[in-house]
């Protein structure tokens, strides 16, 4: 069974630093909560850890999960936010908005997946509103050659997106 208690006398100030920059904009009382939390999953799931080798990339891995669901949580308390203001208003820009946000947080998934080229041509497509031959324009590349990026990244985006569905 795995030492939770070395673990953290080696690598909490390390764990702490590493979920507070990646909690960046959260209160430092949350980032000490997820932290926190990062040492509770450990203790439970100790006696089921056995890569012997590599304890702190595991832990870390636990951290990274649990900062990425707590960035989920707060994205999905905006969207909600954003939707009973938008229903309040019942101004149909404001819907627009909301559904586009929503929209958005469903397919980050897929989006993250991306090679950062495709991400580039996905952004100025689907969200900068822009044709190919501006994005041409703008990334040196043919016309031809925005297409295909596009493409590719649609295709990537896809299987991702069946692979969780």
């Amino acid at each position: 069974m795995l030492d939770v208690g070395a673990l953290y006398e080696a690598h909490a100030p390390a764990l702490l630093t590493y979920v507070r920059r990646h909690m960046r904009g959260a209160s430092a009382p949350d980032a000490d909560d997820v932290a926190h939390d990062v040492w509770l999953r450990a203790v439970r799931a100790a006696d089921r850890y056995r890569d012997e080798d590599k304890p702190k990339a595991w832990l870390f891995q636990i951290a990274r999960n649990l900062v990425t669901d707590y960035r989920r949580r707060r994205a999905l308390v905006a969207v909600e936010r954003i939707g009973a203001e938008a229903m309040a208003v019942q101004h149909p820009q404001a819907h627009r908005e909301y559904a586009r946000i929503e929209q958005r947080l469903w397919l980050a998934p897929a989006i993250a997946d991306l090679t950062h080229e495709q991400r580039e041509v996905v952004d100025l497509r689907y969200y900068r509103d822009q044709d190919t031959s501006m994005m041409a324009e703008r990334l040196g590349m043919s016309d031809n050659g925005v297409k295909q990026r596009q493409r590719r990244a649609l295709v990537r985006m896809r299987r991702h997106l069946e692979a969780t569905a």
